[in-house]
């Protein structure tokens, strides 16, 4: 799905989104969910920090605050 949300070739086809979706498919699991939620808290923690939210892609005290 990401993949095809790219514009990248995926064997996830809008057919199959729609057949997924007839069914109420939640998309976004609780993982994901409790993951974005922990980098929203470590980028408000960033943000009152350093003043600013733009972390670094290569930021050594947290790189994957800096990757998402």
């Amino acid at each position: 799905y990401r993949k095809l949300k790219d514009n990248k070739y995926s064997f996830m086809t809008l057919e199959r989104i729609q057949m997924l979706n007839s069914i109420d498919f939640e998309w976004v699991t609780q993982k994901d969910e409790s993951l974005w939620n922990k980098r929203f808290a470590e980028l408000k923690e960033y943000k009152e920090k350093y003043g600013d939210a733009n972390v670094p892609y290569d930021f050594i005290d947290n790189k994957q605050l800096g990757a998402w």
